[in-house]
């Protein structure tokens, strides 16, 4: 089975670690993972030493997320947001067409993912290792 996971990390951090303890292609469990990350996200590096392959992607960046969240938003913020998940959508689905599965390891991407993969015909997972706390982001996930 091959499984895309599908990350934002601008920086290595303890979940970002634990991408490492992916086993690889040829472990037992008959599982090969492939990271999609930014072009410029410092994990490339960090998993290529380890055996992870990786794939770079630029992906569209959410608005509301350079306003602080989604309660910070201006309406026409959301406008662009839903946008951003649309042509992101697209980009991950494309991608994901060769996998069996993919899971979002970046809350502000599990939109993206889930779209995306509705797309591919694929199964999709979300990780919800990050803690957040505005009252929209929660219903949304």
């Amino acid at each position: 089975m091959k499984v895309l996971v599908v990350t934002d990390s601008p920086e290595i951090w303890g979940a970002e670690r634990s991408l490492a303890d992916i086993p690889a292609p040829e472990s037992s469990t008959g599982v090969e993972y492939t990271v999609l990350a930014p072009h410029a996200s410092p994990i490339h590096e960090f998993l290529a030493v380890r055996g992870v392959k990786t794939i770079r992607v630029t992906l569209p960046t959410h608005p509301a997320l350079k306003r602080g969240g989604l309660q910070y938003a201006r309406p026409v913020d959301l406008i662009l947001e839903l946008l951003a998940i649309a042509r992101s959508s697209f980009s991950i689905a494309r991608v994901a067409r060769g996998f069996d599965g993919v899971l979002s390891f970046a809350l502000w991407r599990n939109c993206d993912v889930l779209i995306g993969a509705r797309l591919a015909r694929v199964r999709a997972l979300v990780d919800l290792h990050e803690t957040f706390t505005g009252r929209m982001g929660m219903r949304l996930n």
